[in-house]
Order: structure tokens, then C-alpha cells, then sequence
């Protein structure tokens, strides 16, 4: 299917792998699935940070390389600007994800 269209025409997407349905996700009127993609540069152990964004319940799809982590926060963004003032953080992005961007996190390409 071709994203940009199902991003202007549609309300929601469901995402279907190996015949069955994964999730369904509301656009949010812009286009986007609803949430948020984050990116954080750390300036500490990798490993720890991701450990202590696991407490946030509502992070999936956590993807590191190097000092860069990327994912998808659902929850509160004020519960993630929050946890991230409590981190030693070189840059902070976070922005609404295109379908695509859902897309590829779910299928992994």
C-alpha cells in the first residue's frame, strides 16, 4: 500500500503480519500514528539509560546505536520530559511518527 495516501485519507491504520492483526492505531489528523518517535543522545553508559527508560511503561520499540537511542513513547509526554530532565542527554527529538515510521518499527525494515 502506498503510506502517504493511507496518512491523507484515513483515520486509522491496522497493521497485519504473517495474516494476523498486530495493532490497530488512530491517525491523529495530521497524518501521524498517535505517540511519539523520540531520539536521545546520551553522555552516559548506553546501557544503563535504556535500562532506566524501561520503567516508562508506555516505550516500545527501543533501537540503540552508539550514544543514540530511538523509540516510541505513547504515554504522557510530560512523564517522558520528566524521566529525560533526570538524564545526562546531549540532544532530546520528539516528534509525532509517520505511518511509515510505525511501520517500519513493527516489521523491522
Amino acid at each position: 500500500h502506498n503510506l502517504n495516501e493511507v496518512e491523507r485519507m484515513c483515520d486509522r491504520v491496522g497493521f497485519i503480519k504473517k495474516g494476523e492483526l498486530m495493532t490497530v492505531q488512530r491517525l491523529d489528523g495530521t497524518g501521524s500514528v498517535a505517540g511519539k518517535k523520540v531520539c536521545i543522545v546520551v553522555r552516559e553508559d548506553t546501557k544503563s539509560v535504556v535500562e532506566r527508560l524501561k520503567i516508562l511503561s508506555d516505550v516500545k520499540n527501543i533501537v540503540t546505536e552508539g550514544d543514540t537511542i530511538r523509540f516510541f513513547f505513547t504515554g504522557d509526554v510530560t512523564d517522558l520530559i520528566g524521566w529525560a530532565g533526570t538524564m545526562a542527554l546531549s540532544d532530546f527529538i520528539c516528534e509525532p511518527p509517520s505511518v511509515e515510521d510505525y511501520f517500519i518499527s513493527l516489521y523491522g525494515e
